[in-house]
């Protein structure tokens, strides 16, 4: 999502990135109770996010999977030299089922995710994977941890790896999706070694939805932080795939395109 002609584009970006991390901050204060209760010794929350300064990234001309299918890291690692110019410190990489392979990801993408982060530190960078995009088979159990395991077990404990979201774009109002989070996050947090785990949010779903999965009652009791997607592009074509960002079905002009 950086782009090397549109300074606006980028600061709007940087601009949604903080906008974001104000609402995990608003959110952290009864999450870090549950945290304290489970392990005093263990930071809380609010420690493990501050600071984060947050983009979120793909490559100008490869959005969503195709980032991943047309792999192209000299073109990755310019764009994280410029998000470090603009001081930011962490970027979001979403990871698709559907590019990896799913529930046994292809070694090739494995190696890609691996370059992925240490091109990201190699700029001062940490990454907040997300996983499970574009994806649905919620009854699943089994595959999504042979999956996950597979994708991010390695990064127990890595300090290059800021935060992981579960899944992009949770719907509060699917039983089958909180079914299947209320099993898939805390056996994250037990595998991911005290990195931080979130679900993110549409932000269709407004306020009310973060309310909902941060209140102690609600179906989700173990998260540790909610993030919100901010919408920041749209495309022109309303019946076919756009090539900038990967999106159908969007009324205006991608603002990502050069």
């Amino acid at each position: 999502m950086v782009r090397t002609d549109h300074d606006n584009g980028a600061v709007r970006l940087v601009r949604a990135a903080c906008l974001a991390l104000t609402l995990i901050a608003s959110l952290c204060s009864p999450l870090q109770k549950l945290s304290a209760a489970r392990s005093p010794a263990t930071p809380s929350v609010a420690t493990l996010l501050s600071g984060i300064k947050e983009v979120n990234y793909y490559p100008a001309t490869s959005g969503w999977t195709y980032m991943w299918a047309n792999w192209n890291p000299s073109a990755i690692d310019a764009d994280f030299a410029r998000i470090a110019t603009l001081h930011a410190n962490t970027v979001r990489i979403i990871v698709q089922t559907g590019a990896f392979g799913y529930p046994t990801p292809q070694p090739t993408m494995l190696g890609r995710l691996a370059q992925m982060v240490s091109l990201a530190a190699s700029h001062s960078l940490r990454v907040h994977l997300t996983l499970f995009d574009w994806w649905s088979s919620y009854t699943d159990l089994v595959g999504s941890r042979q999956w996950a395991q597979a994708v991010v077990g390695s990064y127990a404990g890595d300090p290059r790896v800021a935060v992981v979201e579960l899944q992009n774009e949770i719907n509060p109002a699917n039983m089958s999706a909180m079914a299947w989070a209320r099993q898939m996050i805390p056996y994250l947090q037990h595998l991911l070694g005290g990195i931080p785990v979130t679900v993110s949010l549409s932000s269709a779903v407004g306020p009310t939805g973060m309310q909902t999965l941060s209140r102690p009652y609600s179906p989700l009791p173990l998260i540790s932080t909610i993030t919100t997607t901010i919408p920041v592009a749209t495309c022109r074509t309303p019946t076919q795939r756009c090539g900038t960002c990967g999106r159908s079905s969007h009324p205006r002009r991608c603002s990502l395109a050069r």
